[in-house]
């Protein structure tokens, strides 16, 4: 899992998998979702599953949710190592939201990030 930029940068981030970075370097919160691309691939969009914000670390490459659809599941994976402090809660109540754009209304849970 490979970041193809520095994770503090100003520019999104991308990973082999389809997950990005989106770094805000005055809040010092990253945001992670899944590409255009990836959403395309999976079809239309019937679940998503994100893990609940807390104080735990999550490292690198690890599980921070699932996406469900009518071709395939596939999970996301953190970028970087970090704790989650904000989910996207609508997409509990409306999964095909990334469909619609992923990468404006998709995955987006903030999350403060310490990049490895």
């Amino acid at each position: 899992m490979d970041m193809d930029t520095d994770p503090k940068s100003s520019e999104p981030s991308f990973t082999a998998d389809h997950e990005i970075l989106a770094y805000d370097d005055t809040t010092g919160l990253g945001t992670v979702y899944i590409t255009d691309h990836a959403q395309s691939v999976l079809g239309d969009v019937v679940f998503v599953e994100l893990n609940k914000p807390s104080d735990d670390v999550i490292g690198k490459g690890e599980p921070i949710g699932a996406v469900e659809s009518v071709k395939a599941a596939s999970d996301i994976y953190a970028p970087v190592s970090g704790t989650i402090v904000e989910i996207n809660e609508a997409l509990s109540d409306q999964p095909s939201l990334l469909n619609k754009s992923a990468e404006q209304n998709g995955e987006r849970p903030p999350s403060r990030e310490t990049p490895n």
